[in-house]
C-alpha cells in the first residue's frame, strides 16, 4: 500500500511538472506574441485595403481609356467605383484598431470627402462637388504624408501611396480653383494618378511583413 501511494504521488507531481512546462512560455516570447498579435491588426496589413484601392486605380484607368464605358442615364459608374472604392479603404484604415489619433482623423477626413464625390457622382449632393474636392484634397494629401511616416505600406508602399496622393490632390486642386494642365500634361497626370493606385494596391496586397 505504501509503495503504491508512493507510485501515484510520484506519478501526480511529474503530471504537474508536465503541465507547468506545457504552459511555460519565455517573457521574449509573449513579448514577440503581443507585437506580431498588434502589428497584425494594422489595417494596412489588410488585403481588403489594398484590393480596394486597386479597384479603384482598374476603374480610374478604364475611364480614361474608354470614357463612355458603363455611363448609364449621365451617370459614370467607373467614377462611381472609383469615389466608393476610396471612401471604403480610408473607412477602413480610420477604423484600424493600431491607427494612431492623428492618422485617423487624416484617414476619417479623406473618407468624408471622397464619400461627397461617391454621393455627387450618383447625382445625389450635387451642389456640395465643391467641398466635397475640398475635403478630399485636405484627407487625401494628409493620408500619403502620414502612411510614409507610419510606415503602414512597407517602404515601396509607402512611396507609391504618396506619389498617388500627391498627384491625385494636384488634380483635385484643379477642381477646386480651375485647371492648369491641359492638353498632354492632363492626360499624363490622369494616367499616373490611376497606374500609381493600382502599383499601391498590388504592393498592399503582396505584402506579407
Amino acid at each position: 500500500m505504501t509503495l503504491r501511494v508512493a507510485l501515484l504521488d510520484q506519478r501526480y507531481g511529474q503530471a504537474l511538472l508536465d503541465q507547468q512546462v506545457l504552459h511555460y512560455r519565455p517573457r521574449g516570447v509573449m513579448r514577440d506574441s503581443v507585437l506580431a498579435m498588434t502589428s497584425s491588426s494594422t489595417p494596412a496589413k489588410r488585403p481588403v485595403v489594398g484590393l480596394l484601392i486597386a479597384i479603384a486605380g482598374v476603374a480610374w484607368l478604364l475611364g480614361i481609356i474608354v470614357p463612355s464605358l458603363l455611363v448609364v442615364s449621365g451617370t459614370s459608374w467607373l467614377a462611381v467605383i472609383v469615389a466608393a472604392a476610396l471612401t471604403l479603404a480610408f473607412l477602413l484604415l480610420t477604423l484600424g484598431r493600431s491607427t494612431r489619433i492623428i492618422p485617423r482623423i487624416a484617414f476619417l477626413i479623406a473618407t468624408v470627402g471622397w464619400l461627397i464625390f461617391t454621393l455627387n457622382d450618383l447625382h445625389i449632393l450635387g451642389q456640395f462637388h465643391m467641398w466635397g474636392a475640398i475635403i478630399a484634397l485636405v484627407g487625401t494629401l494628409l493620408a500619403g504624408i502620414f502612411v510614409i511616416m507610419h510606415n503602414m505600406f512597407g517602404r515601396l508602399g509607402d512611396v507609391l501611396f504618396l506619389l498617388a496622393a500627391i498627384l491625385i490632390s494636384i488634380g483635385l486642386l484643379e477642381e477646386v480653383i480651375k485647371p492648369f494642365l491641359t492638353g498632354s500634361l492632363a492626360t499624363v497626370l490622369d494616367y499616373a494618378e490611376a497606374i500609381l493606385l493600382i502599383l499601391t494596391g498590388i504592393v498592399v496586397l503582396a505584402r506579407r511583413k
